[in-house]
């Protein structure tokens, strides 16, 4: 078969002017010696006309002889039920003419349609019901949250560290009130063409429309100016805080609408199948990163009598545990209830829930204890009924604590709305004490705060008052500070006041393989499939 480098050289010789060895190799990651023998070779073999610029003001000279594209398309096709996934998606990465790509690209979708994966290549996952929307802006659970990050890419990310990195962009810089982004070239979409800086305009004007729920957040975009295909500037009312760290979210994601049904995106997996009992995700062969050992992820309804979860449990006994949130008791800073009442209350909450469920809580406060005399002046200085938001699966124990807090002749008043209205109401139009809270949010600091502050229920009652809205919007608040310092300190700060009461982790489950390794949880539950390894020589042995 022809190298297929030799798409590459006549990609460069026709879009750069004035090329030479250096930069030819430059752009293909080999050394110039390394150039030079494969040119001498393609001359021999007659694909190119190669007259090498000796002396001084004598140019290199390249000429292409033969149409190599339709060549080597022949080539693939003759030779394609030799070639493994990974070597289809190095053919991909070469920046093709139009028509040959097109046909090279059927060529592919059929290899891959026929291909049987090995069921060692394929992981499970059970969930609880197919979601309903696979738009990264209306994403509402760990699941949507999981499909968004192997779908799409964000402009930015966050490392492991906690620092911002750039992902889709290669260069940025803040001029005035402006943020100026060039995009990185040659990331293509799952169906080949390339992804530009329309595509990013378009995904941050949903962000900022009626439609997302998420528009709030990029209120301060005045416009966005698209300059080239990989340049645009986002202009702003006056510079936002935490601005990349936004972009770096999945509601922020990149992606191009098809239709009204259908979007694409660069991210490791493309959509495969969808129905109400399973849906499937698979390779995207377009990736510029490397392949997943994973080849395709089947999530399945648990639900779904078809699907049969019981016995699937019973022949998969390792099972992986994600954190994908936590829970809180979160007091109404705006009711006049004293650090020493919140205490009670908080001790009184964690004793019915020991009593209650066996599960691992928060054991800093489950073991403390409250003096009696401090115990009974506070209890004696409630004085009108607590009031607290239930729903139908709260409803029980929070009649468990009414009964408890009667004990000290204290009433505990219930306001009952279902999830949905409770997530439609803000907070402060309920008239009540505290909230038991679950949240999905960032596990380092200060993006933990940063997501309290500004997409979770918790900025209802917090967001406006005078730290919470200095930390969002002041750029020179304890700006000699490290962010993430000041984020721990703002929740030290309202634990001290029993304002902010960590209660326990929530998890799900992975039923694994045993042979499947490296199952890293990243922030919001995410499982990072592309780093998972599946131990071949366990598979076979």
């Amino acid at each position: 078969m022809i190298d297929q480098r030799i798409i590459e050289l006549e990609y460069y010789i026709n879009h750069i002017d004035d090329f030479t060895l250096d930069i030819i190799a430059e752009k293909m990651l080999i050394s110039t010696k390394q150039l030079s023998r494969l040119l001498k070779t393609w001359d021999e073999e007659g694909l190119i006309d190669y007259t090498p610029g000796r002396g001084r003001g004598n140019k290199m000279k390249i000429e292409i002889l033969r149409d190599i594209q339709t060549e080597i398309i022949n080539d693939i096709e003759r030779n394609i039920d030799m070639m493994n996934v990974k070597d289809l998606q190095k053919v991909l990465q070469q920046p093709w003419r139009h028509n040959a790509f097109v046909k090279l690209q059927e060529i592919v979708d059929d290899k891959i349609s026929e291909e049987v994966i090995e069921d060692s290549n394929e992981l499970i996952e059970w969930v609880h019901q197919m979601p309903e929307n696979l738009h990264p802006a209306h994403i509402n659970d760990y699941l949507g949250a999981q499909l968004s990050h192997q779908f799409f890419d964000t402009l930015y990310r966050v490392s492991a560290t906690g620092k911002i990195i750039r992902s889709l962009v290669s260069v940025d810089e803040w001029k005035d009130d402006a943020l100026h982004i060039h995009l990185k070239k040659q990331v293509k979409l799952s169906d080949g063409s390339l992804l530009t800086a329309m595509d990013v305009k378009d995904s941050l004007d949903y962000c900022g429309s009626e439609e997302c729920p998420f528009a709030a957040l990029f209120s301060e975009i005045e416009h966005i100016e698209v300059i080239n295909d990989f340049y645009l500037i986002i202009n702003f009312s006056k510079r936002p805080k935490y601005f990349k760290y936004l972009l770096s979210q999945k509601y922020s994601a990149i992606y191009r609408l098809i239709d009204a049904h259908t979007l694409i995106g660069s991210g490791p997996y493309q959509l495969y199948e969808l129905s109400e009992d399973s849906l499937t995700i698979r390779y995207n062969l377009f990736y510029r990163g490397h392949l997943p050992d994973i080849e395709r992820i089947k999530y399945l309804n648990k639900r779904s009598e078809k699907n049969h979860f019981d016995s699937y449990k019973k022949d998969n006994n390792e099972v992986v545990y994600i954190n994908i949130g936590e829970e809180f008791l979160l007091f109404n800073p705006h009711k006049k209830l004293s650090i020493k009442q919140r205490e009670y209350i908080s001790r009184i909450f964690m004793e019915t829930m020991e009593e209650f469920t066996e599960t691992e809580i928060n054991r800093d406060v489950a073991n403390t204890t409250l003096d009696e005399k401090v115990k009974l002046d506070v209890k004696n200085q409630i004085l009108r009924p607590l009031k607290v938001v239930v729903n139908s699966q709260t409803k029980v124990f929070f009649e468990a604590m009414q009964r408890r807090l009667l004990k000290d002749d204290i009433q505990l008043l219930f306001i009952e709305m279902d999830y949905l209205e409770y997530i439609n109401t803000n907070l402060m139009a309920l008239d009540v004490d505290f909230v038991w809270m679950y949240e999905n949010y960032h596990s380092l600091q200060p993006y933990k705060t940063i997501d309290l502050l500004r997409q979770c229920k918790f900025q209802e009652w917090y967001g406006q008052l005078t730290e919470g809205y200095k930390i969002m919007n002041d750029l020179y608040y304890k700006e000699n500070d490290a962010p993430s310092n000041v984020g721990y300190q703002y929740l030290k700060r309202l634990t001290q006041k029993n304002l902010y009461l960590p209660i326990r982790k929530v998890r799900r489950k992975i039923y694994v393989d045993t042979f499947t390794k490296n199952i890293d949880a990243l922030p919001y539950g995410i499982v990072n499939y592309i780093d998972v390894i599946l131990d071949k020589k366990a598979i076979r042995n």
